[in-house]
Order: C-alpha cells, then structure tokens, then sequence
C-alpha cells in the first residue's frame, strides 16, 4: 500500500511520516516504537532491530508501497485474512476480527456492465440504472451527505439510462442512451464531485474509459476524447480536448 495511507490508517501522526530520498528509507514512529524500511530490502529494523521479511518495500512513479503485513505487526496489530470475503482484516492484539460476508451481488442485472476502482465497485444494471459499493470518502458512491464505506450495493441516483461505465482509482464515468458522458468520484489534485456531473461540450459518446486523473472518449465520428487534469498548466484546469492522433476508429 502507498505509504501514507497505511501509516495514517495505522494512527501515525503525519508528522512521524518521514523519507529519505537519498537512501530511499522510509521511517514511521508511533508513540515508542519507529519502524525503518528501505526501498528493495527485506530487512525492516524494528527500534533498531532488524526482522527479514518476505516483502520488500517498492518504488512506482515516485511513490513508496509498503508491505502493509509487516508494517502493521511491527507497529502492535494482528493481520488476518479472511478468504470468504477475500479481505484483508487489521485489529490491535487480542481484539478478534468479526466474520466478514462478500457483500451480495444485485440481482437481475440483465445485460449489465461490471467496473470496479481502487476501493469500490459500480454495476450497470441491464434497466440502464447503476448501483455501487465499497468506499465514499472521496465521493466514489456520489453521496453528498456521507462519506462512510457501504458494504452492500445502493443506487447511485441522477445517472439516466446508463449504456457504458468505467472506473479507475476513486473516478467513475458513464455514458447514457443520448451519448453524453458523466462523471462523479475524486481526481487527485484537482477536483472532488459528490453528484454525477454532465460533462458539457461532448456528445455521441459510445466507449469510454477511466485513468487516474481523468477518463478518455470514443465517440460515434471514430475520434478519441480526453477530459484530463492538466496537471502542468498554470492554472491546473480540467481539460476537454480530442487526441488528434486517434482519428477513424471503429466504436
């Protein structure tokens, strides 16, 4: 997991979250125990004593992944693993985990259409009417008024006729039975939507698909769409605008 967010799940202050770049070395301390970790080592150094571990930290696009076992034991927590519902359960020492259920697919789906991101799942159901689960803190199940987990499928209300549906990290979009395109969930650095929000200036949408920072369009004329966070710009805007080198191709 990305070091910061399981150190502060973990309840470490973020001022207690440190890296040294130069020798890739990150550094947690939580009341009396500091656990080291360096980026490619299996060593992890408990207060100053060295474990080996089967896991070794990592580097992708600049960011450190912790082996969120390790990490979490060194620090006091009992790991377990429930294989029904496939989940991975963290609970101080001596508190038992609570059996933890899969939550139930909808029913009826029909010809439904099937997407998940990084801590949530969305169903297009065959009725053109959409349902999730899984995480609202970013506004992934577009709750305005709740940011809590929902373990079990609810409708995600103000999307019309759903024909296509994609999702990436905490980011859905979805294209209606008109060909316009919505979106709801959060784009890192830029913009948090708690609704679903039409995005104007494009129509005749028939694919889509869900990065990180945005989602890119296929429309019926066969020309390829982006609506990105232009990260570089000066004024760091969202931005609507087609691939010129994707031309012609077949929805």
């Amino acid at each position: 997991m990305p070091v910061r967010y399981l150190a502060l799940a973990l309840g470490v202050p973020a001022e207690n979250i440190q890296y040294a770049a130069q020798t890739r070395t990150v550094t947690l301390t939580k009341r009396d125990v500091t656990v080291q970790l360096q980026v490619e080592s299996n060593t992890i150094m408990i207060n100053g004593t060295p474990r080996e571990v089967d896991a070794a930290p990592s580097l992708r696009n600049g960011r450190v992944f912790l082996p969120a076992r390790f990490v979490s034991e060194a620090l006091g927590y009992a790991v377990t693993f429930d294989s029904t519902a496939k989940a991975i359960i963290i609970l101080p020492p001596g508190q038992e985990p609570e059996p933890v259920s899969a939550p139930a697919l909808p029913t009826n789906l029909g010809q439904g259409l099937v997407t998940a991101g990084r801590s949530f799942t969305m169903v297009a159901k065959g009725d053109g009417t959409v349902v999730g689960w899984g995480d609202s803190r970013y506004g992934q199940l577009a709750e305005v008024d709740n940011h809590e987990s929902r373990p079990s499928p609810m409708p995600i209300a103000g999307v019309p006729g759903v024909t296509g549906l994609a999702a990436s990290s905490d980011l859905t979009a979805a294209i209606d039975t008109a060909g316009s395109v919505w979106w709801w969930g959060w784009i890192p650095d830029a913009i948090t939507m708690n609704e679903p929000q039409k995005l104007e200036g494009l129509n005749d949408a028939k694919m889509l698909t869900a990065a990180n920072r945005g989602f890119y369009i296929l429309k019926a004329d066969g020309t390829v769409w982006q609506y990105v966070f232009a990260r570089y710009r000066p004024d760091s805007a969202m931005e609507l605008k087609p691939i010129p080198e994707l031309q012609g191709l077949r929805p």
